[in-house]
């Protein structure tokens, strides 16, 4: 990779031999989720193919580390190891042990299903657990999975170029995405990242809550 490559306004990529970009691997359909665990190491997702792999920090190597995931996508460490993951094959939140096994944490709220968790973050201070859960309804699903149904072509990866993202706020909580980045910044039309909890945006709500 190349500094051409690269689209970095702001100059968040320091010149120099330690800010240059190189490519460790390739040939993954579609990686997502990554998470550095505290010696740092970097976990990351193959979501289509349902596999998280390692990155090791020392060897600069990358091996496969589980396969049959939920189909994780966003990932972050709990403060005992464990990864906690978005699962949307079931529309769960996972705690990956790091022997592998794993618990599920959340499959619902408040006695609905979730649509197909996304993100995940952990607030240091108090061990909090925040998680989107846009409905991006999946072809692995199964076919008499209630979260098949029909809907409306809104979410980013049907937006047009520049038209900036969307909020998802079906059920249980809310994702904000951006689609065509860099193009949609540029646009005046480009909505705002700061979402606060209760308030409506273009007649929809947005929600937050937290698991312990």
């Amino acid at each position: 990779m190349i500094a051409v490559d690269i689209y970095d306004p702001e100059g968040l990529v320091a010149h120099g031999p330690q800010g240059q970009l190189h490519l460790l691997q390739d040939g993954f359909a579609f990686t997502e989720g990554p998470a550095a665990d505290r010696h740092g190491n970097v976990f990351f997702t193959d979501q289509p193919n349902d596999k998280i792999y390692r990155w090791d920090a020392g060897t600069n190597k990358i091996t496969l580390w589980l396969e049959g995931t939920g189909r994780a996508n966003g990932m972050i460490f709990d403060r005992e190891g464990n990864l906690i993951t978005a699962s949307d094959m079931h529309g769960e939140l996972w705690k990956i042990r790091p022997d592998g096994s794993h618990k599920v944490l959340v499959d619902n709220y408040q006695g609905k299903l979730l649509n197909g968790p996304n993100d995940v973050w952990i607030n240091p201070a108090d061990g909090g657990i925040y998680i989107t859960d846009p409905i991006f309804p999946r072809g692995y699903w199964d076919a008499d999975d209630p979260r098949q149904q029909a809907w409306e072509p809104t979410h980013s990866e049907q937006s047009p170029e520049g038209k900036g993202g969307h909020v998802y706020s079906k059920r249980t909580a809310v994702c904000l995405e951006t689609q065509h980045y860099p193009d949609s910044p540029n646009h005046p039309a480009f909505p705002t990242t700061i979402l606060q909890p209760g308030k409506s945006y273009d007649s929809k709500t947005v929600f937050a809550f937290s698991a312990k």
